[in-house]
């Protein structure tokens, strides 16, 4: 294509701006990665043990103990969900994770991460990336998955985990 050829004209500003958006999204995706990715990822729970034992037979008010061991018994499922789907969780994924395990029990741990990365809108081909399989081979996950939620046939899961309320 000739260059002087029917461009669109857009203002130093205007690229600049798209620039930006551009870069906000790159950052945003490689914080992504790096917490799918499991990067900084330590194993707190012995830590957390050891704690929640010194909390044990601090002399306090029952109900700031009570506060104090309920924190820590929570911090720990999260270590443990984290740890077991070898990603780094925020609280809302966390969340997720256990209200979507309790309603769908028969999910296994690589099926709950396919399904919080489907919630945080990645494409089928980076599912696939991520899980070292090809697009086709993510698509039949992605089908299987599907008949597990109990989901009708045009239904789309990405709808019913960004938009069910699983109270």
């Amino acid at each position: 294509m000739n260059t002087n050829e029917k461009l669109p004209e857009m203002s130093t500003l205007e690229l600049q701006k798209q620039v930006d958006e551009l870069n906000a999204v790159i950052a945003a995706n490689d914080r992504d990665l790096a917490r799918v990715a499991g990067v900084n990822s330590e194993d707190r729970i012995p830590v957390l043990r050891a704690l929640l034992d010194r909390i044990y037979v601090l002399d306090i008010e029952p109900s700031v103990k009570r506060e104090m061991t309920d924190t820590c018994l929570h911090l720990m499922k999260v270590q443990d969900n984290a740890k077991r789907l070898r990603m780094e969780l925020t609280e809302a994924d966390n969340t997720f994770l256990s209200q979507l395990e309790k309603k769908h029990a028969n999910l296994n741990p690589r099926e709950l991460k396919i399904c919080l990365l489907i919630k945080l809108a990645y494409a089928t081909t980076e599912l696939a990336h991520f899980n070292s399989i090809n697009t086709r081979g993510m698509e039949n996950v992605r089908y299987r998955l599907h008949k597990k939620l109990g989901l009708e046939r045009h239904d789309s899961i990405k709808t019913y985990l960004g938009t069910m309320s699983f109270a």
